[in-house]
């Protein structure tokens, strides 16, 4: 017997298709446009010929190649992997509202990278890589031992554990920012807002690489 939808549910498909497709069709056109503007004016005679015939010794060439470039791919893949996470929360919490802040892994790596910050004095992007999933990954593991190890996967118990545990390391965060020199706070405000803004390939190249691993992993 042929199982019927609820023309409801076809509806609300049709239109979810139909935004994806939007979403294909305007993201190149999107990237372009980030190529091709910013902070600087370049011509666009410029920007096309520092696309199809790259000249070292030309400065606009060097802010397209360095600059616009990696900035626009960094700008698509963090945008990829934030859905993917996204996706992956819904799917364990079975809630269509979830994120990985849920889990406490955020606020994880963030009390992680401001211990590095005040007691360490790191100001290097790669290395809050690397204290951010350090952090992040310990939180996931203390929220496994605090659900309960061992027994059948409770989502409620995990949500509980992981809410418990953002709320902590957000108040040691808090206490760790507020006690420390103005520049632990200057350095954490700046990473913690994000910015596109000057980076090249030596945080694209890694966040790559990390980004497309942790995809790998799920998708087995």
């Amino acid at each position: 017997m042929t199982q019927l939808v609820h023309p409801v549910a076809r509806t609300s498909q049709r239109q979810i298709n139909l935004v994806l497709i939007a979403a294909l069709i305007s993201l190149p056109a999107l990237m372009l446009i980030s190529i091709f503007v910013g902070s600087r004016e370049i011509a666009v005679a410029t920007t096309l010929e520092a696309l199809t015939h790259f000249d070292a010794n030309n400065s606009q060439h060097l802010i397209v190649h360095h600059l616009r470039i990696p900035r626009t791919l960094l700008a698509v893949i963090v945008g990829a992997a934030l859905g993917v996470s996204g996706i992956i929360m819904q799917a364990l919490t079975r809630n269509p509202l979830a994120d990985p802040g849920i889990l406490g892994v955020n606020a994880g790596a963030m009390t992680m990278i401001v211990l590095g910050i005040s007691l360490f004095g790191l100001t290097s992007l790669s290395t809050y890589v690397w204290l951010g999933l350090l952090g992040a990954a310990m939180t996931g593991f203390m929220v496994y031992l605090i659900a309960g190890k061992g027994r059948k996967v409770d989502v409620v118990r995990v949500v509980l554990s992981g809410t418990a545990l953002t709320i902590m390391l957000l108040a040691i965060t808090s206490l760790i920012t507020i006690n420390s020199h103005q520049e632990v706070f200057h350095q954490y405000r700046h990473w913690s807002v994000g910015s596109l803004q000057g980076r090249g390939y030596d945080v694209l190249v890694p966040v790559s690489l990390f980004i497309g691993v942790g995809c790998c992993c799920h998708w087995h």
